[in-house]
């Protein structure tokens, strides 16, 4: 079977699947859920927390001024747009935008993003935001803080066709933070990712993650 055309069914009813789930209460307040923006032979994907009030109505990940902001990034930092799709760990908009204090919501939807990555097979992710980071590095364990682990990278053992993983702030906290210093270290981290990208050879991770039930931080 040709992979692309099974590359593209698999996603097309994973799709499916986001679009048309009820798995938690999440669904009953939504106006589209929300899987993702790019196309599926990008080599970059981007992970983020939740849809926000534009994403919720537009169906689409990453289009209000978060989105606006990373595009802008992204673009800064030499990356094609064509090479890139985004995603979130929850895949429906949080009531008031808040990612839900109780793990039993984020724990079902971040399968669906773990299956996006298993089809996409992108080279790099970007995880944006503690959230992102606590769900797909840890697996659902707790972060100390998000700061300590910005700017690095890492490989996961679950994720053996990501070569590497990098961490960034959500660009949401760019924008109250109203910092250029934060802005220009988000800049630095795409650049980063940028010339992993489009480099020919394997890329090397600070750190290897992985499934460590027992253990409770990275750090």
């Amino acid at each position: 079977m040709d992979t692309s055309v099974s590359k593209s069914r698999l996603y097309a009813e994973l799709h499916d699947e986001i679009i048309l789930c009820t798995k938690c209460p999440l669904c009953m307040h939504r106006q589209n859920a929300v899987v993702d923006r790019g196309t599926i032979d990008a080599t970059m994907m981007v992970i983020c927390e939740s849809p926000g009030k534009m994403e919720d109505i537009k169906g689409k990940a990453l289009v209000g001024q978060s989105g606006r902001l990373i595009d802008k990034l992204i673009k800064k930092a030499g990356i094609k747009s064509s090479d890139v799709i985004f995603t979130n760990v929850i895949h429906c908009r949080p009531a008031g935008n808040k990612f839900p204090d109780k793990p039993e919501i984020p724990s079902l939807c971040v399968k669906y993003t773990q299956r996006q990555l298993a089809i996409v097979k992108p080279r790099i992710v970007i995880v944006s935001g503690k959230q992102a980071t606590q769900w797909i590095l840890l697996d659902g364990r707790p972060l100390g803080t998000l700061r300590s682990v910005v700017g690095h990278t890492y490989k996961h053992t679950s994720y053996v066709y990501v070569e590497q993983f990098h961490v960034m702030y959500h660009p949401a906290f760019l924008l109250r933070a109203n910092d250029e210093t934060l802005e220009e270290r988000m800049l630095k981290i795409l650049k980063s990712a940028q010339s992993g990208l489009y480099s020919s050879g394997p890329l090397i991770a600070d750190t290897m993650v992985g499934p460590q039930p027992k253990q409770g931080s990275l750090f």
